[in-house]
């Protein structure tokens, strides 16, 4: 497909790239030479981090599907490590070497699997093609509806489970990940 809308043939392709895995690569490290490299301020890390979360975020929407090609890839490309030498002195303003060497995996890790989950979007159970306000509200309805005494959780909590769009959760899982990065870093 890709030599088609290049207007070439495959083996024109495979001149320049050894395989399919390479050309992906390729890719997503063209992406990533998108994400914003702003100077370290030590002062803001925390913020700093968050704030590459949402411009990475952001960069993977530009790129619908793309966000898919980061699971189960170590991107090595020149882009990405200059990324991640980046990301990673960003990370060390603020944490201990250990945490902050495993913490960037996990932030990535977190925000693809977010990008992701937007890019495929809710589908209901049914399978049917319904709007997303209609299946949340079914949702809440069906949780709500659930017998108290078995699903004592499920059923308190059915408007909190499904409230809150895209933006809010993404921002509390950021603050929820920090917090932890930095409780876990201090034992450390």
């Amino acid at each position: 497909r890709i030599a088609e809308e290049l207007g070439s043939g495959v083996g024109a392709i495979y001149w320049h790239v050894e395989n399919k895995e390479q050309l992906i690569q390729l890719v997503f490290d063209r992406v990533i030479g998108e994400f914003p490299l702003p100077d370290v301020e030590p002062e803001r890390w925390q913020e700093q981090v968050k704030e590459a979360a949402r411009a990475e975020r952001e960069v993977l929407r530009q790129h619908p599907g793309i966000a898919q090609l980061s699971f189960g890839r170590i991107p090595l490309g020149p882009n990405a490590i200059r990324y991640f030498e980046w990301h990673l002195s960003l990370l060390r303003a603020g944490l201990s070497d250990k945490v902050a060497a495993l913490a960037g995996d996990l932030i990535h890790l977190y925000v693809g699997a977010f990008a992701y989950e937007e890019y495929v979007g809710l589908r209901p159970p049914s399978g049917e093609d319904v709007p997303v306000e209609d299946f949340i509200r079914e949702m809440r309805d069906y949780l709500a509806s659930l017998p108290p005494d078995r699903f004592p959780n499920l059923s308190a909590l059915a408007v909190e489970v499904v409230t809150g769009g895209p933006d809010k959760r993404f921002e509390f899982g950021l603050d929820a990940l920090l917090a932890g990065l930095v409780a876990h870093s201090q034992k450390t």
